[in-house]
């Protein structure tokens, strides 16, 4: 291992020899998954940081290192997740206008609909009290930026006139309410799985509606 590299000693082997060592980035992703496994259980204010440091096999003291408050760990968690993936957003000429739109809602639900992203979305939802910046900033960043993205795609098809003139904003949301609003509030509200067979039918219809009048 490279001797720049900061490395903290992790208890997890316990038997003969050397403990194991551990880097820094990695040990503060380790303490990041366990954080959110422990906030998903047992809620944010239940979950202490002597638990996350117990399950994480490290002391306090590094854990307080990498984050020197709970109230740090959730924003870097959160942090960690809210971003919607950065996509090219060159669009396939060959593709056609039902084919684009479909491939883009398949992946934004993939990506609002994820295990993680509801469950760190509840995770915001239930602390927004105490993190209200928290809350905008993570609708920012990951709903809002999918829709953006969405709405790229229907502008760049009305320009090269594949479809027809639409207000752009009002049909982003009207196909993402339409194909994934529901299953994100059931994912979050209910705790349902999405059936993403049903939200990909969904897609199809939606965007028929919107192609076909050309």
């Amino acid at each position: 291992m490279d001797s720049t590299t900061p490395t903290d000693s992790a208890p997890a082997a316990r038997g003969r020899g050397r403990p194991v060592t551990i880097s820094r980035e990695l040990r503060r992703e380790q303490i990041l998954k366990v954080a959110e496994s422990l906030f998903k259980q047992a809620g944010y204010a239940t979950t202490s940081m002597a638990d996350i440091a117990r399950v994480c096999e490290t002391s306090k003291r590094t854990l307080y290192e990498l984050f020197p408050a709970k109230e740090d760990l959730f924003r870097a968690l959160v942090a960690d997740v809210e971003s919607f993936p950065d996509t090219a957003h060159e669009m396939d000429d060959t593709a056609g206008a039902q084919e684009v739109l479909e491939a883009t809602l398949a992946a934004i639900a993939h990506y609002v609909l994820s295990e993680r992203h509801v469950t760190v979305s509840r995770l915001v939802i239930a602390e927004s009290n105490l993190f209200p910046e928290i809350r905008q900033h993570y609708y920012e960043q990951g709903i809002n930026r999918s829709k953006q993205w969405l709405e790229s795609r229907i502008a760049a098809l009305v320009e090269r006139k594949r479809i027809a003139p639409v207000n752009v904003d009002r049909t982003a949301d009207m196909l993402f309410g339409a194909v994934i609003g529901t299953h994100l509030i059931a994912a979050i509200s209910y705790r349902e799985t999405p059936d993403m067979a049903e939200i990909a039918h969904k897609a199809r219809e939606a965007v028929a509606r919107l192609v076909d009048p050309l």
